[in-house]
């Protein structure tokens, strides 16, 4: 699952602005540029929203989303090779009895006799 992003201000603004081009920015976001460089220069806070649309079109927020999924499916990808060696797991031929204890099983396996 992604997380949210540790951006604030306007610092990283001109970083994604500059990564992604002024009108592109504002087209991004839909603002107005004049209000783009009020944020700009400080003259008011940028809101965290337009931050973090801003970051997820950056290549940064793109490099974190492929890094996630790569991780994401990995994971995915080895709890799918445990189920399919618990599915395919056979026995030796020699243990091919119906009523064989699972050899696998915590504790211990008390044979039973029979008559």
């Amino acid at each position: 699952m992604l997380k949210e992003p540790r951006i604030g201000g306007a610092a990283q603004l001109r970083l994604f602005v500059h990564e992604l081009g002024f009108e592109r920015a504002c087209k991004a976001i839909d603002v107005a540029p004049t209000t783009m460089r009020r944020w700009l220069r400080e003259a008011t806070p940028v809101p965290m929203a337009a931050l973090a649309a801003l970051y997820w079109l950056t290549s940064y927020g793109f490099s974190e989303a492929c890094a996630e999924v790569h991780w994401s499916h990995q994971f995915l990808l080895s709890k799918v090779r445990t189920l399919e060696a618990r599915l395919y797991w056979q026995a030796p031929s020699d243990w091919e009895a119906v009523n064989e204890p699972d050899y696998h099983a915590p504790g211990l396996v008390v044979p039973i006799a029979s008559a």
